[in-house]
C-alpha cells in the first residue's frame, strides 16, 4: 500500500507492506559451543512481516531555503505460531531540520542541518533474543560547493551522536558481549571535481 500527497512545498506519505514468506530462513542457537563461541543453525519456517512508514516533509513560503522532515518506521516479524522472528528492527522515528543557502562568491549549494533520530525499546524478540533499550541520537550537518578563483570542490561537515549517547543498536553483533555501538565522531569530506 502506497498513498502520497505532494505540491511545492509539503508532502505527506503512508507506505505500509505485508509479506507472507514460506520458508522464511533464520538462526538460532544451539546450545553448543566452539571456540567459546555459540553455535547457530539456520533453521526454516513460515512467517510474516508487516509494517510501513509515515512520515512528511514541509518547506514553507516564502521560506523556501528551511525544510522540516520527519518519518515513522516499524516492522515485525512472526512466524506462524506467533512468535517473533529473530533481528527485526526496532521502530524509528527521525525529524530533520535542514536550510539552505548561498554566500555570494564562494559558497553554493549550502546547507546545514539539525537531525534527532529516536530509536525505541525493542521488546518484540526470538525466545534467545534479548530485548533492547531505545535512545535517542543528535547529528549536525554542514557543507555546500566551495568556489575560490576558478578551484570547485564540495565539503561537508558532520558531527554524528554529538552527546556521545552510549548505546547498543538492537541488530549489533555485538550485542551480546556488550560493546556498544561508536559515540560521538565528526567527519570532514572535501570532493574534487577534475
Amino acid at each position: 500500500m502506497n498513498l502520497e500527497y505532494k505540491n511545492s512545498h509539503f508532502e505527506f506519505f503512508i507506505n505500509g507492506f505485508y509479506n507472507h514468506i514460506n520458508n522464511y530462513i533464520y538462526t538460532s542457537p544451539t546450545g553448543q559451543t566452539l571456540e567459546d563461541n555459540d553455535v547457530f543453525a539456520y533453521i526454516q519456517d513460515n512467517a510474516k512481516l508487516y509494517g510501513g512508514e509515515v512520515g512528511f516533509h514541509f518547506h514553507p513560503h516564502p521560506l523556501d531555503w528551511l525544510h522540516f522532515e520527519t518519518s515513522f518506521e516499524t516492522v515485525t516479524g512472526k512466524k506462524d505460531n506467533k512468535d517473533y522472528l529473530p533481528l527485526i528492527p526496532a521502530n524509528n522515528w527521525n525529524n530533520t531540520l535542514r536550510t539552505e543557502f548561498k554566500i555570494k562568491n564562494w559558497l553554493e549549494e549550502g546547507f546545514a542541518s539539525l537531525n534527532v533520530s529516536s530509536t525505541f525499546d525493542q521488546d518484540n524478540v526470538s525466545g534467545f533474543e534479548t530485548a533492547s533499550k531505545g535512545y535517542t541520537l543528535v547529528n549536525l550537518g554542514f557543507g555546500g560547493t566551495v568556489k575560490l578563483g576558478k578551484t570547485a570542490f564540495d565539503i561537508n561537515l558532520n558531527g554524528n551522536n554529538l552527546f556521545d549517547k552510549k548505546y547498543i543498536a538492537h541488530l549489533s553483533r555485538l550485542k551480546t558481549d556488550g560493546v556498544p555501538n561508536i559515540g560521538r565522531n565528526i567527519v570532514l569530506g572535501v570532493n574534487f571535481n577534475l
